[in-house]
């Protein structure tokens, strides 16, 4: 005979046990999709502050390459018609009337140069609170073999240079080549250019709203880092150097992925938090080059 004491401790064992379930389900559940809402919201985040990111230095960078296309301009509409002192002083009027600019040059191809010219690639640059000047050329046309120089000449298109430090500074040159004549007649004629300083760039990733753990870097189109919160890094690692040494082939497809494609978001274990982590990127439109 079996008694009511133990059917009704097997249906409370029962209930209780159906009751566990349903609230471990609901717990788990609960957990699952709140973990998968953030980490959408994280994700959208990520996306939202590296495109925004990328359009502030487009920006920035945007308005300083205009400034290097209205000076090949001027000199183009003048046929290069102008004095030394007057090249000089366009040389110091652009430098001087923009904080973003650190130097100016203008190199002319000897058969552009007009008569009387000192030096055939004057070069005008900040000083400490004053500027300077230096010519470039030479006997020797050295400065000819530079890819500031000669990238624009054979590609004939403007170009950037990778991110580089020039005296302390970090600096990005941008050269627009010059032409004289038009269609069948259109000849090279040099280059004019403006290096950039670009440790603005520092302080408005540091202030991008990333979090406690979160940090944001910019690479070039080489993968050389240009910020990054191990300051030893820049300009001496690339993305690749550091999955190398580290012996990360996960890290270094991650870093093939980003050089390859224009936007991402991919997970990564960070190299600063030792974290998995979102990591969201975005080219640069205007300036492919960094």
């Amino acid at each position: 005979m079996i008694r009511c004491g133990t059917i009704r401790a097997r249906i409370m064992t029962w209930v209780l046990a159906v009751t566990s379930l349903a609230l471990i389900a609901v717990i788990v559940w609960s957990y699952v999709t709140s973990r998968h809402r953030l980490e959408a919201e994280m994700e959208a985040k990520a996306r939202f502050l590296a495109d925004g990111a990328a359009r502030q230095i487009d920006a920035q960078l945007g308005t300083l390459q205009g400034i290097v296309h209205g000076l090949a301009l001027a000199l183009e509409t003048r046929g290069f018609n102008l004095s030394f002192a007057e090249a000089r002083a366009l040389q110091d009027e652009c430098v001087a009337g923009n904080p973003g600019i650190y130097g100016c040059c203008i190199a002319l191809e000897d058969s552009a140069a007009p008569p009387g010219w000192d030096d055939h690639a004057p070069w005008a640059f900040r000083n400490g609170g004053s500027l300077a000047y230096e010519g470039l050329s030479g006997a020797s046309r050295a400065h000819r073999r530079e890819d500031w120089y000669a990238l624009p000449q054979v590609l004939g298109k403007p170009v950037w240079s990778e991110p580089y430090s020039w005296n302390g500074v970090l600096m990005a040159t941008y050269s627009v080549p010059l032409y004289t004549g038009t269609g069948t007649n259109r000849t090279f004629a040099g280059v004019v250019t403006c290096d950039l300083t670009l440790d603005w760039l520092e302080q408005m990733i540091a202030r991008l709203p990333l979090g406690k753990d979160g940090y944001g870097m910019l690479i070039s189109r080489n993968a050389t880092y240009v910020s990054h919160p191990h300051g030893d890094f820049v300009l001496n690692e690339t993305f690749f150097s550091v999955a190398e040494e580290r012996n990360d082939p996960e890290l270094r497809a991650i870093g093939r992925r980003m050089v390859a494609t224009d936007s991402g978001l991919q997970l990564f274990r960070s190299i600063v938090t030792h974290d998995v982590s979102w990591l969201a990127h975005s080219s640069l439109i205007g300036t492919p080059e960094l």
